[in-house]
């Protein structure tokens, strides 16, 4: 699987953040316009030896860290349904004032 010099910056910046248009800008500097950017690096992720050294980078990668997708949405779950209050204890101070909503009631 041999890939240009440019190919290969283009998936080391791609699989920085999974955007394909920074990562095409990147790769080709002289690419000013996001659209075209979007395109290209678009076609470029339909490249079969990009595609390939893609899935062969993130394979190696979620080995190395032991950490899978599944892993990531179960993390991310947990953090937004969970209860504030076992983190956190808010404690009233008596400078503190009422917040009101916008009708002016508690």
């Amino acid at each position: 699987m041999k890939l240009t010099l440019k190919q290969k910056i283009f998936v080391d910046e791609y699989l920085v953040d999974l955007n394909a248009t920074r990562a095409y800008k990147i790769a080709y500097p002289r690419c000013k316009k996001d659209e075209t950017a979007a395109q290209a690096g678009n076609r470029l992720l339909r490249n079969v030896k990009v595609k390939d050294y893609i899935d062969k980078r993130m394979n190696d990668r979620e080995k190395r860290t032991k950490i899978t997708q599944d892993f990531v949405l179960k993390e991310l779950y947990s953090i937004v349904s969970a209860n504030g209050t076992d983190f956190a204890k808010v404690v009233e101070k008596s400078y503190m004032k009422p917040i009101y909503d916008g009708k002016g009631k508690k």
